[in-house]
């Protein structure tokens, strides 16, 4: 009888297939079976075709508990394993000698018999301590990224309430406001409203700062303002303004993101805009209670001509407000989300004439009055206080003296913030900061240089050389991300550079800075060329760019 010899082609394994972006995108895009490019927040897929984008976050599973029968587990489909990123799977870590002593602390009986022990969920550990006679809650574990093993206890936790909910801290009252209040919002609110905060938290408010800390105040600040206005039964105008406002400014921003402007998009931020005013007029009528929900809705105001390139407009609303702030007085409201969009605004009035908020001259260890300019936008306090000096000094009547601004040189010389401690909850943003830093302070060395020391040009290309490595810098880390930074470091830069390549270098950032959907950059970019063409045409010509704007007739805010 023969052999029959059986083929083994049939019964070999497949080769594994290897698994692409559709398996690891957002859940949009995997949903529907297409490859996602992963970008985060959202993926530009679903931003390209209008789509929601679901996010990465991780899901859950779980087994039908009624499937308890003999065949259930047979029947069952296999389910894929989840794929995590990096970020995803980062837990905090704490040394051992720092375990050890919490511990010790812990069963020690040297507490303070007037505090009363409080277990936290999910924790072994007495998350904190509640004071009987005022009933404060301090927090016990306060761990830093540079402290060392012969550190005690004592050190390491929080010296006073202040450093607890410091400006530095994150919001974490905010979760509870969110929590309260976005059920009735999402019982009031449409789906096109609903989208547009979506785009406020995910990317818009990401254009309102430098520097993407954790605790960005116009998520952590407004979003809760903008979430009580819809919720509340009784109507503030000024928190109908904010809500109205940041409509308008995501909708508008949603617009110039597009390859060509949406219509629809621009007729509905005209329409919150427009709301938005009405509110925010009725608002200073009676501002009881109101103080940040109006003190927000004039730089998102501010902001929205800025993103839509609107010549002159700004100053009504910095004039506006600069003048409720000065009527308010010794009333303003000194909560930690107030102090701090105190500061925001004052940033803003670079060419108002407004001296220093009293906030950003606070003293340097002042707990309620931190500085956090240099935390969001990298602009460090002596950096700022000359920025102003030199506008000052620049328009005063009389030219200044020698002295005067040989006092302000050696203090710009003693300025600078390359070797500057500047803590950050990450060695990343920490070295982002640096860069924002260091790009201020170089403009800032070419302000002084050109506006009070009257140097050519080309005298200082190596300043306008140190500031572009610092912004090439910022953009090559900010790569795929929804930051904008500030205008005013690569305008002063740009418009006296000299080389070619140089000027090169201006026209690639200016570049990346169009793609983020802000109107003002393109129109600056075009006042920079203007300024390179006259100079190049008449180079004997010292061309300032206060003579050209004139000219042209450009008169937007730099912020």
């Amino acid at each position: 009888m023969p052999r029959t010899v059986s083929s083994r082609s049939g019964t070999r394994a497949r080769t594994a297939v290897k698994r692409t972006k559709t398996y690891v995108g957002c859940w949009t895009c995997r949903s529907r079976g297409v490859k996602c490019d992963a970008t985060r927040p959202a993926c530009n897929r679903c931003t390209r075709l209008n789509r929601p984008c679901e996010g990465y976050t991780i899901r859950l599973l779980w087994d039908n508990c009624a499937d308890v029968g003999d065949h259930a587990q047979e029947d069952a489909q296999p389910k894929r394993r989840l794929m995590f990123v990096d970020a995803d799977m980062q837990n905090p870590v704490f040394k051992e000698t720092y375990l050890n002593a919490v511990l010790k602390q812990l069963d020690s009986a040297q507490l303070d018999t007037r505090l009363e022990l409080v277990e936290g969920p999910y924790s072994v550990f007495a998350s904190a301590l509640r004071d009987r006679d005022s009933g404060t809650r301090l927090q016990i574990d306060s761990t830093s990224p540079f402290e060392t093993d012969t550190v005690p206890i004592q050190d390491q936790c929080p010296a006073s309430i202040e450093d607890v909910f410091g400006p530095a801290a994150c919001y974490s009252t905010s979760q509870d406001l969110l929590l309260r209040y976005l059920p009735p919002f999402l019982s009031v609110s449409s789906a096109e409203e609903r989208q547009l905060l979506r785009f406020w938290v995910t990317s818009a408010s990401g254009l309102m700062v430098s520097i993407n800390h954790p605790d960005n105040p116009f998520r952590d600040v407004v979003i809760p303002l903008v979430l009580e206005s819809a919720a509340s039964t009784h109507k503030l105008p000024g928190h109908s303004a904010l809500l109205h406002s940041v409509y308008a400014f995501a909708a508008f921003n949603r617009s110039h993101c597009q390859k060509s402007p949406h219509d629809q998009d621009t007729v509905l931020a005209a329409k919150h805009h427009q709301v938005g005013l009405q509110y925010l007029r009725q608002s200073m009528e009676n501002t009881h209670g109101q103080h940040e929900a109006i003190l927000a809705s004039i730089i998102l105001m501010t902001s929205i001509d800025i993103v839509e390139a609107r010549s002159g407009q700004w100053r009504i609303h910095l004039r506006g407000g600069r003048e409720w702030l000065n009527s308010l007085g010794g009333t303003w409201n000194k909560s930690k989300g107030g102090l701090i969009l105190r500061q925001l605004s004052s940033s803003a009035f670079f060419d108002s004439g407004w001296e220093m908020d009293i906030m950003s001259s606070a003293p340097l260890h002042s707990p309620t009055n931190d500085y956090c300019l240099d935390k969001f936008y990298g602009i460090t306090k002596p950096v700022l206080r000359a920025i102003f000096d030199i506008g000052r000094l620049s328009t005063a009547q009389n030219r200044p003296t020698s002295e005067e601004i040989m006092a302000l040189r050696n203090t710009l010389l003693l300025a600078n913030p390359s070797t500057t401690r500047l803590p950050s909850p990450t060695a990343a943003l920490e070295k982002i900061t640096r860069h924002h830093a260091c790009s201020w302070y170089y403009a800032c060395m070419i302000h002084f240089e050109r506006s009070l020391q009257r140097s050519p040009s080309r005298e200082i290309q190596y300043l306008v050389e140190q500031c572009l490595y610092h912004l090439e810098a910022v953009e090559t880390l900010l790569q795929n991300s929804v930051e904008e930074g500030l205008m005013w470091p690569l305008f002063i830069t740009a418009c006296e550079a000299e080389d070619e390549e140089l000027r090169r270098r201006c026209v690639q950032i200016f570049t990346k800075k169009a793609k983020k959907g802000v109107g003002a950059t393109p129109c600056v970019e075009g006042l920079v060329l203007e300024i390179w063409h006259r100079r190049d045409m008449n180079p004997e010509d010292d061309t300032l760019q206060q003579r050209v704007t004139e000219d042209m007739g450009i008169d937007l805010l730099l912020t």
